[in-house]
């Protein structure tokens, strides 16, 4: 009797379990996380998939990545750019991140700059592209 309750018990969880896993694997291939090494590069997308662009920033010394074009064809930027420093310390570089999703079939070319905003008529110090096919 303890051992059928048991047996049941692990049968549940080893389902519960897999399940979870594979609505976790689901949710990891649906995003494409990019790094700036991805510059220049081109990726095929599916309808609604999802890109999170990482690119290292720091913002106390007034530098930004910001999107220099998109023109939300088949993207869309999804959320605001969030920033994370690597540690605790003052003036600490870290992360500045963009989640951007495929929302119609075409071709979108995805430009970024990083610099000041306040100057004008100075080049960006560092660019960031890419070219997303949505299928």
């Amino acid at each position: 009797m303890v051992t059928e309750k048991v047996n049941r018990l692990t049968k549940k969880n080893t389902f519960i379990a897999g399940i979870i896993l594979l609505f976790a694997c689901r949710y990891d291939n649906n995003v494409l996380s990019l790094k700036k090494e991805n510059d220049g590069q081109q990726f095929d997308l599916k309808l609604g998939q999802v890109i999170k662009i990482e690119l290292d920033s720091n913002p106390s010394t007034g530098f930004i990545w910001t999107i220099e074009e998109i023109n939300k064809t088949c993207c869309i930027r999804i959320a605001e750019s969030k920033y994370s420093r690597s540690s605790d310390k003052l003036g600490a570089p870290g992360k500045q991140c963009y989640v951007v999703k495929a929302a119609q079939c075409g071709r979108e070319e995805l430009r970024f700059i990083y610099h000041r905003q306040w100057e004008k008529n100075i080049a960006p110090i560092d660019s960031f592209h890419l070219i997303i096919l949505v299928r």
